[in-house]
């Protein structure tokens, strides 16, 4: 993988180590200034060994960027519908996503050029598209408030992270009958 990264975000190489939940059935405690131990469920999901806090800062080896966008994409699939090819060459359980982003020193022509290729994926072929292939990322928006979604469903406007989790889904469709 490209040993580039993004905040805006961060990309982790390979082999980097972090916090993990706890194992099965083991719970995290705290201890409060007046002596009194508070505990909690072990998180959900599976372990994130690429991922720190948000508290804490990105892992020293961890490669970053600094910048404006117009938008940053995270995909794991190669379309996000049948009118927008994200990238051709995603596959699913590859272990890997794209990070594709546009940052803010683009022209309105460029983007309605943009726009108007995304169906065949045409888009990524702009010298103003930038994608990296990563495993996981951190996202720290460093300006006011504005927009950020998850999956198409509105968020808390601050930094998040994420980590791929190859192979952990399986897919069983029918074929489609034309």
């Amino acid at each position: 993988l490209p040993p580039e990264g993004v905040t805006g975000s961060s990309t982790p190489p390979d082999g980097v180590t972090g916090s993990s939940p706890p194992p099965d059935g083991a719970t995290e405690s705290s201890t409060l200034p007046d002596g009194v131990t508070v505990s909690s469920p072990p998180s959900c999901g599976p372990p994130t060994p690429l991922l720190t806090s948000l508290t804490d800062p990105v892992p020293s080896n961890w490669k970053t960027i600094e910048t404006n966008f117009i938008t940053m994409m995270t995909m794991m699939v190669p379309v996000m519908g049948d009118k927008f090819m994200a990238h051709p060459d995603l596959q699913l359980g590859s272990g890997e996503f794209y990070l594709i982003y546009i940052q803010d020193d683009v022209k309105r022509g460029n983007i309605l050029s943009m726009l108007l290729s995304m169906e065949n994926g045409d888009y990524i072929k702009s010298d103003k598209v930038r994608i990296i292939r990563t495993r996981a990322c951190r996202i720290e928006p460093l300006t006011a408030p504005g927009t950020l979604t998850v999956d198409g469903e509105m968020m808390e406007y601050g930094a998040l992270q994420t980590q791929v989790h190859p192979k952990l889904l399986h897919i069983f469709s029918r074929k489609r009958q034309l």
